[in-house]
């Protein structure tokens, strides 16, 4: 009988650390888009402003919401990621064990 073992945790550890490493950016960029609107609005005044103002507060607070809730989901696939690399070491660890045919 021959044996054949794939182990992924790795990959998935190299993407959850890329992805983490992409919110983070979105993160900076939504801080960077925040204070940039926050100057607009010194300098733009009148009816349409705040009418702006309030569509842009509420896409604001709702790409922060998504962000908050992609970092969570990371963290829960980080956790899991780890189990898989220790069932995969485990795995391997029993395949070496094993008697050579």
């Amino acid at each position: 009988m021959e044996w054949e073992i794939q182990l992924n945790a790795g990959g998935w550890k190299e993407w959850l650390l890329k992805m983490e490493q992409e919110v983070t950016a979105a993160r900076d960029l939504l801080d960077i888009l925040e204070t940039e609107g926050q100057v607009l609005g010194d300098i733009w005044e009148g009816a349409a402003m705040k009418q702006w103002e309030s569509g842009w507060r509420e896409q604001i607070t709702l790409l922060r919401t998504c962000l908050r809730e992609m970092g969570e989901l990371l963290l829960i696939l980080d956790e899991g990621a780890y189990a898989l690399a220790k069932l995969e070491a485990g795995m391997a660890l029993a395949a070496e064990k094993l008697p050579a045919e």
